[in-house]
């Protein structure tokens, strides 16, 4: 009887040690329920044998990061680019299919697309909002999203390679297609790679993003001539691709980019890589974006 008391003594004194305020144990444990263990904090862990981690970037691409970036940023960016290489590579069986470059400077200029004797070129601009912003959203909500804001930007360039977007703004088909794309596949990205907090697939991070965009958005073919669109309308384009998707396959997005870029007509494309006429969709996702 008195080793059964002794053993019950023991036990309280040690769940209390455990729980009261203040102690390492208590700490972690509040630690592991508010944040998620090292190991929770992803959605899942990458598996060995992706092949993320061997990827070779293509060699038609050149990186280069000048003087002034952040090595921290450098890491990040360089991360975004492999994995969404990788990403696009495992979806569409290709990434860039022409010569490009990505020149990262430390200047507060405006990022920006341009053709430099041939070389389609991305000058992305840490000082800049493009940079800037995820960065500070980041921050706010404890998630690291660096990596995934570059990952968005080289879908921009892949998207650029295929003929589906311009250099320039100007004359492009879609914008909340463009825009959306490069939202949606770098959530999958990030999704597929473990690179979320616990607890959010690519999905609900869309439906987080759309939500605090506020909901005070136009119809969605409204921007579909649009020479440039506020970032908060970013939740809502990925949502409309997030919705395509599900109703179709991923590979169709590869080909609508490749139909624009033979030349094709915006409607047409559209239904030829989806099967659906734009304006369906357009109705179709207006009924669902209502549901929510």
């Amino acid at each position: 009887m008195l080793v059964k008391v002794g053993i019950i003594l023991i036990l309280l004194i040690g769940l209390i040690f455990f729980f009261w305020p203040g102690y390492p144990p208590n700490q972690f444990l509040m630690s592991f329920i508010s944040k998620g263990s090292p190991q929770q904090q992803q959605v899942n862990n990458p598996q060995k044998d992706t092949g993320l981690e061997n990827h070779q970037m293509p060699n038609l691409l050149n990186i280069e990061f000048k003087d002034g970036v952040d090595k921290g940023d450098e890491t990040e960016m360089r991360k975004g680019f492999k994995l969404m290489d990788f990403t696009l590579n495992k979806l569409f069986g290709h990434s860039i299919t022409k010569k490009s470059a990505i020149r990262v400077e430390a200047s507060s200029s405006d990022s920006k697309f341009l053709d430099e004797n041939g070389t389609i070129t991305f000058v992305y601009q840490v000082l800049s909002q493009d940079w800037l912003l995820p960065k500070k959203i980041g921050s706010q909500y404890n998630m690291d999203m660096r990596s995934r804001a570059a990952a968005h930007e080289y879908i921009h360039l892949y998207q650029i390679n295929e003929g589906c977007a311009n250099l320039g703004s100007e004359g492009e088909k879609a914008k909340w297609f463009l825009e959306g794309v490069a939202e949606w596949l770098s959530y999958k990205a990030m999704e597929e790679s473990g690179n979320l907090p616990f607890g959010f697939d690519g999905k609900k991070m869309i439906l987080m993003q759309f939500q605090m965009g506020g909901g005070n958005v136009k119809l969605l073919n409204s921007y579909e001539k649009e020479i440039s669109t506020d970032v908060s309308l970013y939740g809502y384009f990925a949502l409309a691709v997030d919705y395509l998707v599900e109703n179709t396959n991923i590979k169709a997005l590869d080909n609508y980019c490749a139909n624009i870029g033979k030349g094709q007509e915006l409607s047409v494309a559209f239904q030829n890589a989806f099967g659906i006429s734009l304006e369906k969709f357009y109705s179709d996702f207006e009924v669902y974006r209502k549901s929510l």
